[in-house]
């Protein structure tokens, strides 16, 4: 009988640190820019693709800024 056996592989640390502090600007973002201050012209297509612009703004903050949370 023969067995395989798959290793998963897990994202190197620098990379988990990476993705929590974009998840952490990401919320810091939410908090400071609410719904209706962004300015992109109507309120339905403002709410659709407000998070993705959250989003967005924090992969560059977070590829700018040094939070230390690799520490």
């Amino acid at each position: 009988m023969k067995m395989e056996i798959s290793v998963k592989s897990y994202p190197s640390s620098g990379a988990i640190n990476d993705r929590l502090e974009q998840a952490f600007l990401e919320g810091m973002i939410k908090y400071a820019m609410p719904a209706g201050t962004v300015g992109l012209g109507s309120a339905s297509g403002e709410s659709a693709f407000q998070s993705y612009l959250h989003r967005e703004y924090a992969k560059v903050l977070g590829s700018r800024l040094e939070l230390g949370f690799e520490k």
